[in-house]
């Protein structure tokens, strides 16, 4: 026996069905949007990778102006060996048993230049008495 539908249940099927339809289109149109996206970032980076390579003083004001209408950062983070020797006068109470451990804090900041100091280690400390 075949069941007779109503005129409101075939417009809410064919509403559905439209329903159906558009949100598949939609996944394709995403699809190619996250894949032009993808391509457009692919090449920012690319520009980026170039700029940092070929940085000179006569390229300087066109990979600035190519930097800044990309939204490039000129910044490169370079990685520096550094070996100092500090002298340290303290003044402890007499009969002062000269642990060291956990004595002393060392910190290293950078003054009066264009770069900031992200990390650093101290691979050892030797005291002399």
């Amino acid at each position: 026996m075949e069941l007779i539908k109503t005129d409101k249940e075939i417009e809410q099927a064919e509403l559905v069905s439209a329903l159906e339809a558009q949100v598949i289109s939609l996944g394709g149109s995403n699809d190619r949007n996250l894949s032009v996206l993808r391509d457009l970032q692919r090449k920012v980076a690319a520009v980026e990778t170039y700029i940092g390579e070929n940085y000179d003083d006569d390229t300087e004001e066109h990979f600035t102006a190519i930097a800044e209408m990309l939204d490039i950062s000129l910044l490169k983070e370079y990685e520096l060996a550094v070996t100092f020797t500090c002298t340290v006068k303290v003044t402890a109470p007499v009969g002062w048993t000269r642990e060291f451990d956990g004595a002393f804090e060392c910190t290293v900041d950078s003054t009066e230049c264009e770069m900031d100091i992200n990390d650093y280690t101290m691979d050892s400390v030797e005291v002399s008495w």
